[in-house]
């Protein structure tokens, strides 16, 4: 019988912070341990990369007395990596059969590491060899002709990971628990930094005299070196950080500093690549900061409108868009058109005026529906000659008929925004639960606005004016 009190214990002690997951984790278990039938649900960490996910899967083996074993199905690289198929589906499957054949003998946790990477078509499949693999209550193993003895079930651990819930058919789900990583807050991270990072037996901190750095120093790295939720930028930063000190005191002949201060980092790191206090000033018209994310980051780029009178009224769409984007934008050109009565539009105007919609950086390709609400600001913004404050974004899915629908990366792109001078955020109201889950101090310098329709954030962003009957001023 497994002794969840002593393991809970040591998970405490090996892993900083986590107390929601850990508190979850041992709670499945347990329960997992009371089925009777031995359809046991596999746990499963969702969350941004960085975040523990990993890290407490591995803890766990040890707090368990478990061989910790890893196969790789996703990997950390940007977005739109590939889903795998029929093949690397069945390769992924002998893997793990022959790692479980290595290792006869031995308690195992095994960790399927991206699961959400296995294309859908095939999950179905991959759902019905786990029932058959957990639901077994007699023999506990399975017998296969190319390996002798069977492979005994019984002891093994499995827990898998994934970025997102979003890829993960609802038949898979259903054999799933999951549970939900947020990430750290800076206090977190500093501690992290403190007792795993700076470590005098680490061996680049033995090359460079085991130079330390303090508390202000390491809120500078986290808050303008890295934009992410998790602390895997963080480590990659640090180790530069800590090979620049080895290059000085070595190389460059130059005696080793014993303790770093923020006026420092920017000697050994470069300029900062982004500055938390910084803020966007001015007023635009027809032009609104957007929010997105790629490679588990919040980025910010901007969206432009521009209205030019031409009797052939037509859409023009640039910026390195692609399909479901520039749908995106027709989507709520569409909404506008609907309701112009409403707003005060003219109704000749679109029709005698050429709608220019660029995105900008232009080398950076652009997707995804929850820029919906952004796009139709900027849009409302020009079309009635209402500037729009630099400091603003928006996100959310903008229907038709006017309504604002849930997004998903929503921890990411508030921290993007919270990095990158936003001080003002529309969201749904149906994605409050991702913001309750935040920490505090990630939102406590952002006045968040939740929405339901496209009349409450033209309303929250212009107040009476966005009713104006006035007709908009054409502009060359």
């Amino acid at each position: 019988m497994t002794d969840y009190r002593l393991a809970f214990r040591l998970l405490n002690e090996d892993l900083f912070g986590l107390a929601e997951q850990k508190m979850d984790l041992i709670t499945e278990l347990r329960m997992n341990d009371s089925v009777i039938d031995g359809n046991r649900k596999i746990i499963c960490f969702v969350g941004p990369r960085g975040a523990g996910k990993r890290s407490l899967a591995a803890t766990l083996a040890r707090a368990l007395g478990q061989k910790f074993l890893t196969i790789r199905i996703g990997q950390d690289d940007d977005c739109g990596a590939p889903r795998y198929g029929r093949s690397k589906a069945g390769e992924l499957a002998g893997n793990l059969l022959h790692l479980m054949d290595r290792n006869r003998g031995q308690r195992l946790l095994i960790l399927l590491d991206g699961i959400e990477y296995i294309n859908p078509i095939f999950q179905n499949r991959t759902v019905t060899s786990f029932r058959e693999v957990l639901t077994i209550s007699h023999e506990h193993s399975l017998r296969l002709g190319h390996i002798d003895q069977p492979l005994n079930f019984a002891d093994v651990v499995f827990v898998a990971t994934a970025r997102e819930a979003r890829g993960i058919t609802r038949e898979m789900l259903d054999e799933l628990k999951l549970i939900q990583f947020t990430g750290y807050c800076d206090d977190e991270k500093v501690e992290i930094v403190k007792r795993w990072m700076i470590q005098p037996n680490h061996s680049s901190n033995a090359c460079c005299g085991a130079a330390q750095i303090d508390d202000d120093g390491i809120f500078d790295l986290i808050r303008c070196y890295t934009n992410e939720l998790g602390v895997f930028e963080l480590r990659a930063v640090f180790d530069r950080l800590q090979r620049q000190l080895v290059f000085e005191s070595t190389v460059a002949g130059a005696a080793p500093q014993q303790r770093l201060g923020r006026q420092d980092l920017s000697r050994y790191l470069g300029p900062p690549l982004y500055d938390a206090a910084s803020v966007r000033n001015g007023l635009q018209v027809g032009a609104v900061a957007m929010l997105g994310r790629c490679d588990g980051r919040g980025v910010i780029s901007e969206i432009e409108v521009l209205t030019i009178p031409d009797p052939r009224a037509n859409l023009v769409l640039t910026g390195n868009l692609d399909a479901l984007f520039r749908e995106v934008v027709m989507v709520a050109l569409s909404c506008l058109r609907k309701r112009s009565a409403e707003y005060g539009i003219s109704p000749e105007f679109l029709s005698r005026h050429t709608v220019h919609v660029n995105a900008i950086p232009g080398g950076v390709l652009k997707s995804g529906v929850s820029s919906g609400l952004a796009v139709l600001l900027a849009l409302f913004s020009e079309i009635k000659g209402l500037p729009l404050r630099a400091d603003l974004s928006a996100i959310g899915e903008v229907t038709l008929r006017g309504g604002i629908r849930r997004v998903i990366g929503v921890p990411e792109k508030i921290l993007g925004a919270h990095r990158l001078g936003i001080r003002t955020l529309c969201y749904p109201n149906e994605n409050q639960g991702d913001i309750d889950r935040l920490p505090r101090e990630l939102v406590g310098g952002l006045e968040l606005i939740g929405v339901d329709s496209v009349d409450q954030a033209l309303m929250a962003v212009f107040g009476d004016k966005f009713h104006s009957p006035t007709a908009p001023r054409a502009r060359s």
